[in-house]
């Protein structure tokens, strides 16, 4: 059950409190309930505007995202990416593919190594 399901659920039991209060001449319970309708009124106000304000980071994460994809086009050299025809450095291809990332390779021995993904690629020249 989402939040905003939760909130207008506790409205319709305060609207049943309310009705069963009305049958009560206890001031200070209907104090209470009046509050507490105010606070619950408020969380929707904010539950809406944090709503908002996701779709609009959504929309920015979305357009930022394709932006970078169009600006940065890796080509392949020894099965790792470069970028920007700048041949003397090496990408890991799994850390850019899977997370974005631009992950240099390591020279170990005879191949190129990823050291946040530990792959490992051809190093032929």
């Amino acid at each position: 059950m989402d939040i905003v399901s939760i909130i207008n659920t506790s409205v319709e039991i305060l609207k049943k409190a309310s009705e069963a209060a009305k049958k009560i001449k206890d001031a200070e319970v209907k104090n209470l309930l009046a509050d507490l309708s105010l606070q619950l009124a408020d969380a929707k106000m904010a539950i809406a505007d944090i709503k908002e304000e996701m779709s609009k980071l959504r929309e920015e994460n979305l357009s930022l995202r394709a932006q970078k994809n169009k600006e940065e086009k890796p080509t392949v050299k020894n099965g790792c990416y470069i970028f920007d025809n700048d041949s003397s450095r090496l990408y890991c291809p799994t850390c850019y593919d899977v997370s974005g990332k631009k992950i240099m390779v390591a020279d170990v021995m005879f191949v190129k190594k990823c050291n946040s993904c530990g792959g490992i690629f051809d190093a032929k020249h």
